[in-house]
């Protein structure tokens, strides 16, 4: 259980990180302008402008609300499959899991389907690493979008 909330809480830091960077490239900062963008100095200053933004509050959420729905989405998984002969079932209990995940994650229509769908994504690729995740790591973890947003404040 504490590798399996472990594991959730690092796919919910990296997964923040990663959400910020790839929302920031579809809705870049504007610092109060139209969207006009005419060179791409200004493109790239403005989506160094908004990671840390994104991050900021992107990363409480993932953390809180994405950790909790994904533990939910693998109780019940994990019981559905338990009742039924389909345990041996990778495939369909990998469809299970993101079919939940965007259940859950369809809150807040495209942006938390994003946030959803990366959690998802980076979730299953640690899962399928099978390393010994245990509290020490998740903290850690927690430096990588700290790290983030500070390297990309200095830069602002």
């Amino acid at each position: 259980m504490i590798n399996l909330i472990s594991r959730k809480l690092i796919s919910a830091s990296i997964s923040s990180c990663v959400f910020a960077l790839i929302y920031s490239f579809f809705v870049p900062y504007n610092m109060g302008t139209p969207f006009q963008f005419k060179t791409l100095d200004g493109f790239i200053y403005a989506i160094i402008h908004a990671i840390p933004t994104y991050l900021l509050y992107a990363f409480p959420v993932i953390i809180i609300y994405g950790t909790i729905t994904s533990l939910i989405s693998e109780y019940i998984v994990y019981n559905i499959f338990k009742f039924t002969n389909l345990r041996e079932s990778k495939i369909l209990k990998m469809f299970f899991l993101g079919i939940f995940h965007l259940i859950f994650g369809s809150v807040l229509s495209y942006i938390s389907l994003l946030a959803a769908l990366l959690f998802f994504l980076i979730d299953q690729w640690l899962s399928h690493k099978r390393e010994d995740y245990n509290w020490v790591s998740a903290c850690i973890s927690f430096l990588i979008p700290i790290f983030f947003y500070f390297t990309l404040m200095f830069f602002t």
